[in-house]
């Protein structure tokens, strides 16, 4: 996993199934930047509904199922890999964790790791400059 991204909460989640995955997409900033037809988004949707199904989808069957060409859903894929939301084994797409809410738990922890990690380099940084004496 590259990249986690959240942002702030600004409006509250939405009632219908759609509606719901797209304000969870936006939160984790998975339809971002150039992705103006939020095909991160509608990949996420496939997956989350195949899930239950006995075989993952492949990258060329999503791609199939959006009618968009294979190199843009690849493009995507990675992202969503590189996310922690997805995951590839042997040319089949599946959620990193299921259900998803222990998928979000998992990215949870992630961020903490980060942060733990971001925060002791800080500890140091207010140390070789002094910031951490009392006073401030």
């Amino acid at each position: 996993m590259n990249r986690i991204m959240i942002k702030r909460r600004t409006t509250e989640p939405p009632q219908g199934i759609d509606d719901k995955i797209s304000w969870l997409s936006d939160q984790l900033c998975l339809s971002s930047g150039r992705d103006v037809k939020n095909l991160a988004t509608k990949i996420l949707k496939i997956v989350l509904e195949n899930s239950s199904k006995e075989t993952p989808l492949t990258s060329l069957e999503i791609s199939d199922k959006l009618g968009v060409a294979p190199p843009r859903v690849n493009h995507h894929l990675r992202n969503l890999i590189n996310a922690g939301i997805l995951v590839r084994r042997r040319n089949r797409i599946y959620l990193r964790r299921k259900p998803l809410h222990s998928l979000i738990n998992e990215l949870r922890k992630d961020i903490d790791r980060v942060l733990t990690d971001v925060e002791d380099v800080a500890k140091s940084i207010d140390r070789e400059l002094g910031l951490d004496r009392k006073g401030w």
